[in-house]
C-alpha cells in the first residue's frame, strides 16, 4: 500500500536457511524493514488506523504508550495524511533523550 509517499506492507519473505536446522523445514520470516515509515511491522498498523479514520474530516489526536518505534511510526503516517492528525506520546521518564527528541519531532511528549 502506498500511504502518502510511504510504501507499508507487501513485504517479503525471506527464506532463512539457518533456521531450519536438522529437520529440513523451510523457514520464512517477513521482513518488515521494507515498510517506509519506520521499517517496522508497527507502519502497516498505524496505516491502517489512520486509513480507517479518514473518513472525519474533525481534527483527531492519536494517544499512546510507547518507547519509540510505534510513536515514531505513527507520528510520521500522521504528519503527511490528508486531515489534522496529531500524536501524544506516554513514554517511561528514563527513556533515553534522543528518543525523547525524535518523537518530539512528530508530536508531543508526556
Amino acid at each position: 500500500m502506498d500511504f502518502y509517499g510511504f510504501k507499508v506492507g507487501d513485504t517479503s519473505l525471506r527464506d532463512i536457511p539457518q533456521l531450519c536446522g536438522d529437520y529440513g523445514a523451510k523457514i520464512y520470516v517477513k521482513d518488515e524493514s521494507e515498510n517506509e515509515a519506520c521499517h517496522t511491522f508497527k507502519d502497516w498498523r498505524n496505516a491502517d488506523v489512520l486509513q480507517r479514520d479518514s473518513h472525519i474530516d474533525s481534527p483527531i489526536t492519536y494517544a499512546q504508550i510507547t518507547s519509540g518505534n510505534s510513536g515514531l511510526s505513527l507520528g510520521r503516517l500522521a504528519k503527511v495524511a490528508e486531515k489534522d492528525r496529531r500524536v501524544i506520546n506516554f513514554v517511561d521518564a528514563r527513556l533515553d533523550n534522543s528518543i525523547k527528541t525524535a518523537l518530539r519531532e512528530y508530536g508531543r511528549v508526556h
